[in-house]
């Protein structure tokens, strides 16, 4: 069981097929549960990893649009930033949406 609430702490909850892209000790308890792994709370997760020399910082986070031409898009940006134009500026600006 601890090694498969470790491995389960590794992957991306996408990758399970969850709604969110990282862990959160709470959700980490959930999940096992909802599995029928096991029931555990979020102090027992946090010494199973802590066991396990599994640690995670905050990390910063993005959304990914889900545009049809997001792809095409984010190309064209990207290659600004390696190809800027010989006469001008580059300047990028994002909107950024409350989640619902």
């Amino acid at each position: 069981m601890r090694r498969q609430i470790c491995r389960i702490a590794r992957c991306c909850p996408r990758d399970l097929g969850l709604a969110f892209s990282t862990w959160s000790l709470a959700k980490l308890a959930e999940y096992p549960a909802s599995a029928g792994i096991a029931c555990l709370s979020r102090e027992s997760i946090r010494q199973i990893l802590h066991d396990a020399g599994i640690t995670w910082l905050a990390t910063k986070t993005w959304k990914a649009s889900t545009g049809l031409d997001f792809i095409a898009k984010m190309r064209q940006v990207l290659d600004l930033y390696d190809h800027p134009p010989a006469d001008g500026r580059v300047i990028c600006a994002d909107l950024c949406r409350p989640s619902a």
